[in-house]
């Protein structure tokens, strides 16, 4: 919803991943990395996914501007 659209844009404007609170252990066969832990560094694109009932889903995508100079 609204509020995972908002914390996904402040990552991005603070360089914050908030960490993965309901994730306990990962699949081997996954070769993802996990925040599990709030860590600092820079996030170019953050996304929010949300789901509804009856198939209503959205993702939103959120990057940084890019400026040319």
């Amino acid at each position: 919803g609204i509020i995972e659209a908002v914390i996904a844009l402040l990552a991005i404007e603070g360089g914050l991943i908030p960490g993965n609170l309901g994730a306990r252990v990962p699949d081997p066969a996954c070769s993802a990395s996990f925040a599990w832990h709030a860590e600092h560094q820079r996030v170019a694109v953050a996304m929010s996914n949300s789901f509804g009932f009856g198939g209503n889903n959205a993702c939103l995508v959120f990057g940084q501007a890019q400026v040319s100079r």
